[in-house]
């Protein structure tokens, strides 16, 4: 299981007074030290007391209630501006901006709720909140109870609480036990009576039994065979990279977050999905959005399709409203659409419209429905609901498409991609293609049933072309130019999680990809890096940016002292464009949860069978991949920097799956990537082992003589969050290193494994901030191990400048033509050449941008003479 400690036990009555001091900029990076990580029982403990910040809260549910729970404990906390007492206060942001503080919910329940009886304007609706305390010391005086009143008693006419007389004792420690029923009509219909008798029971059992039993729920949740694993098997331990620890505790924070937001299914309980903060947040209102279905679900829905199911739960419980929301914006008869945001009810509503937003809502929730049917393959509950909702999807997908006379093409117009920089537009490219595969895949599902496919969905699959710059890069929408910065991934999506390939070529999509990852707003949310990730990783010819995008889809968004993600990179809304960032971000979780099976086994979940394309970035050499389950079957998988165990095994009953190939085999596709572009076609039978071939591009130079590409990377210098010294080695120019001044800094190359070779140039590319000056170092180690500095050979880089200035007189008639990203180059000739030894090192100063920040370099590369 995922355990939680704090080595700082509090006593505590129920007024608090905070003693301890914190800084007014406090470090919650991974790389913080606030917390530790013990690898055998997956626990992490806080080693340092943090109160009145949001990031040091604990969050805890159970998929029905959930809490926040403050630094010291289960108690009641308000952020507290760290610098300025007086100034504005921390709050959440859209649509509530209420204050940041300790949170707690029951699901399903919205709008403002403390402590008890009725969501606002829902008098109907009853939450009960039975709670008793229980002492067992003997400092407690039982005989002073009193019903609690004073200025530490809210005000709100439902608060209530009562009060004892304790008296502490010096150096001892003191337990006070408090124990909470919750539940509410929407689920019980004796919500009272289930609330006290949940109460009662857990003061019965005590605090040693109700610890022993969580423990014991999540160990057979979160089974070792459930969570990526990164362990060496030779040394049964982590290797000795903090990179490769980082995503090991992201890896089982991944899962706990997310899977504590949900109810199994059976449980009649879980219908709700899962909003942005989950339980324990009121970030954007406790509103569910196309996170859940787009990218919590894809994780889950391979290892935990019985939780998971939560999620389009929801859709298929509102789909008598989406009709509604059809009707009402005069749809066909039998169309259906989804409210941007959804409540209780998933009306039309101002933060969620149906009509003229973001379309594409409509074509992920079947998506999702497409996807969990493919992996569960359980006819009885595909046919039974999610089979109709995607047919009322394409039903409204082919009235909203609009015949072009002109192009002879279908079109969109009035809309929202999921770049929400850009609102309002027509021919957004991620929706025309969603819509183009929706009405394709909804025709595929009647032919396999024996049903005519609808000849008018399948002229519009084919006949939708959204729009695409002469430089072959596609744009957002019709009317994007090269000026445009982009909010999160969006053009990034057709190829991955979409799958869409119609006229759209591996080249293109590589296209896209660089590109759209040099418009990456540095204030996006935090699940984008994470599908950048997965792309690289399959369309990538060389280099090695797939573990970049990785390691940028995680270590700056995650917060420690609990490893939760953060929406944003920059927590502080005074530098970060006052964005009040969602916390805990589930989604980013969610696309975190996904790089390991999608990006680095390659799954893909739109096929009738198994499609994996493995490769593992070098920088890592190996990871257990959850176990997984595809058309009912069971599947382990392991992976080392060359090949790939994939083993089918035995699939357990109680899986909410439906094994179609139990007794016989299944068929698995590799992708082969030769000229043929045919897949390579196994069958596996139980019990039975393949093992293939990684596809090993990182192993190809982006620059022919490059001997420093992939390699190790090392600094002592401060960089700016996501600008990992590795990004100057990767092989990718859309990838940076810059360090987060631009005062001296180095980072150095580890090319010890490289023999001895004559360099003969030395380029960069610096992208758009050039250094001012530059000195490469070749050295090698003493025998200990040290670098032997004195002995260095030094290279001084001379003429390094801007060889794209900014010119007014182009800018004034440029046309903002999208075109690919071109950076500011340096070539340096060796004269005479020089040797290579044990490691490079690179030192930069200043920058041609006289802002203070540091300089970039895209690419680094040591060119060896022919």
């Amino acid at each position: 299981m995922f355990g939680f400690k704090k080595v700082c036990e509090a006593a505590a009555s129920f007024a608090l007074v905070f003693c301890a001091g914190v800084s007014a900029v406090t470090d919650f990076s991974p790389s913080s030290g606030i917390s530790d990580w013990d690898q055998s029982d997956w626990s992490l403990t806080a080693n340092t007391f943090i109160p009145g910040q949001f990031q040091s809260r604990l969050s805890l549910s159970n998929g029905y209630t959930g809490a926040s729970l403050a630094a010291a404990g289960p108690f009641f906390e308000v952020d507290k501006n760290q610098t300025n007492s007086a100034g504005t206060q921390p709050s959440n942001g859209w649509p509530l901006y209420s204050t940041r503080i300790s949170f707690a919910t029951i699901a399903g329940f919205f709008d403002t709720i403390y402590t008890s009886v009725h969501p606002n304007g829902l008098s109907n609706v009853t939450a009960w909140i039975i709670s008793g305390a229980k002492f067992e010391n003997g400092y407690t005086d039982l005989g002073s109870r009193a019903v609690a009143d004073g200025s530490f008693v809210g005000t709100n006419e439902t608060t209530m609480g009562q009060t004892f007389n304790i008296d502490l004792k010096a150096g001892e420690p003191a337990t006070f036990y408090k124990y909470v029923g919750i539940a509410s009509n929407d689920k019980f219909p004796d919500a009272e009576g289930t609330a006290r008798t949940a109460q009662k029971l857990a003061e019965n059992e005590g605090w040693d039994a109700l610890t022993a039993e969580h423990a014991e729920a999540w160990g057979k949740i979160m089974t070792e065979d459930s969570i990526d694993n990164f362990t060496d098997p030779v040394t049964g331990q982590l290797p000795d990279n903090p990179d490769i620890k980082l995503l090991q505790i992201a890896s089982v924070a991944n899962a706990f977050y997310l899977l504590q937001a949900l109810q199994p299914d059976g449980s009649g309980l879980n219908d709700e999905s899962i909003s942005v903060g989950g339980l324990v947040s009121d970030s954007y209102a406790g509103l569910r959005f196309w996170d859940a279905d787009y990218w919590m679900a894809g994780g889950l829905n391979l290892a935990f399709p019985g939780w998971s199911k939560q999620i389009s739960n929801l859709r298929l419980k509102q789909y008598p409203q989406a009709l509604a929301n059809a009707a009402f914006n005069n749809y066909p008869n039998g169309s259906a659409l989804y409210s941007w945001t959804t409540g209780r009810y998933g009306n039309c509503t101002g933060t969620g419209p149906c009509a003229d937003y973001q379309y594409h809502l409509n074509h992920d929730i079947a998506f999702n429905l497409i996807q969990e049917y493919n992996i569960t393959k359980n006819d009885t509950w595909f046919n039974n609901g999610p089979k109709q909702l995607i047919e009322s999807v394409a039903i409204s997908v082919s009235n909203l498409l609009e015949f072009n006379e002109t192009t002879q093409r279908y079109d969109i117009y009035n809309m929202t991609d999921p770049d929400e920089y850009a609102n309002n537009i027509d021919n957004g490219a991620f929706t025309l293609a969603s819509s183009s595969e929706l009405l394709r895949h909804a025709n595929e599902l009647r032919f396999e049933r024996g049903e005519p496919i609808n000849e008018t969905w399948q002229r519009q699959a084919d006949n939708i072309a959204y729009p695409v710059a002469d430089s072959m890069i596609t744009l957002e929408y019709s009317t994007m130019n090269n000026s445009a910065a982009v909010k999160q991934a969006d053009i990034v999506l057709i190829n991955y999680p979409l799958v869409y390939s119609r006229n759209y070529t591996d080249q293109q999509k590589l296209l896209d990809l660089d590109y759209y990852a040099n418009r990456q707003s540095p204030d996006g949310p935090a699940m984008t890096y994470s599908i950048f990730a997965i792309n690289a990783n399959e369309l990538s010819p060389s280099g090695c940016s797939a573990y970049t995008y990785t390691q940028n889809g995680f270590e700056p968004y995650l917060r420690a002292p609990w490893y939760q993600f953060s929406e944003q990179v920059n927590d502080d809304p005074d530098t970060n464009g006052n964005t009040k960032p969602a916390f805990p971000f589930l989604t980013g979780h969610g696309g975190a949860n996904q790089v390991i099976p999608f990006g680095f086994l390659g799954i893909r979940t739109t096929r009738p069978q198994l499609y994996i394309d493995p490769s593992l970035p070098p920088q890592i050499s190996y990871v257990k991949v959850r176990t997984f389950y595809y058309a009912g079957a069971t599947f382990t998988a392991t992976m080392n920097s060359t090949h790939t165990k994939l083993t089918r095994i035995a699939t357990d009953p109680t899986v909410k799956v439906v094994d179609i190939s139990a007794n016989t085999t299944v068929q698995v596709a590799v992708a082969s990537h030769d000229e043929t572009g045919a897949d390579t076609i196994y069958t596996l039978a139980i019990n039975q082992t393949i093992t293939v071939p990684n596809r090993l591009y990182w192993q190809k130079l982006t620059t022919e003589g490059n001997i420093n590409q992939c390699l190790p990377v090392t600094t002592d210098s401060r960089y700016a969050q996501g600008q990992f010294p590795f990004a100057a080695i990767d092989g990718a120019t859309a990838t940076r290193w810059q360090p987060i001044t631009n005062e001296t800094a180095s980072i150095t190359v580890n090319t010890s494994t490289i023999p001895p070779k004559l360099i003969s140039n030395i380029k960069f590319d610096w992208g758009l901030r050039p250094a001012r000056s530059a000195i490469v170092y070749l050295g090698n180690t003493t025998s200990s191990g040290v670098a032997d500095t004195a002995n260095e050979v030094e290279i001084v880089i001379n003429g390094i400048a801007p060889n794209l200035p900014f010119d007014a007189e182009a800018a004034a008639n440029s046309t903002d033509e999208v075109v690919p990203v071109v950076g500011n180059m340096t070539t340096f000739s060796v004269v005479g050449g020089r040797w290579s030894g044990n490691y490079v090192r690179l030192v930069i100063e200043g920058c041609w941008e006289e802002d203070g920040d540091g300089a970039t370099v895209g690419e680094f590369e040591l060119i060896k003479a022919e």
